[in-house]
């Protein structure tokens, strides 16, 4: 994507990336690229070949538009977008990875003890 076409899709509401084939990984980057580098704030929509098993990481990389494949199933899809609770790596939906959010939550509660001590 180039910073020209970026600043054309700038005043977008939606965007549509196309994922032609379950196995065609471009669209994650495409969305991450666009919230990231180009600060997207419209809807990022995921059509086309859409399986449950990627919607997790889809909205980990920016996605907040999912349209299933015709075969898939709601109740599939909302069950595995809560299949995990907390994400080791950083991304598009929590920049700072886990070591740290936990450093600074030992550290609140530390400081909470240190107040009741």
């Amino acid at each position: 994507m180039t910073d020209a076409l970026a600043e054309r899709l700038a005043e977008a509401p939606l965007i549509a990336v196309d994922f032609p084939k379950f196995t065609d990984g471009r669209g994650y980057s495409l969305a991450r690229l666009l919230r990231e580098r180009h600060g997207f704030g419209g809807e990022i929509r995921a059509v086309g070949d859409v399986l449950v098993d990627q919607l997790y990481f889809m909205t980990r990389c920016g996605f907040d538009g999912l349209s299933l494949r015709e075969d898939q199933w709601l109740e599939d899809a909302q069950r595995a977008l809560g299949a995990f609770s907390r994400a080791y790596q950083p991304a598009v939906d929590q920049p700072e990875p886990l070591f740290r959010r936990r450093e600074r939550e030992w550290a609140q509660a530390r400081e909470e003890a240190a107040a009741f001590a």
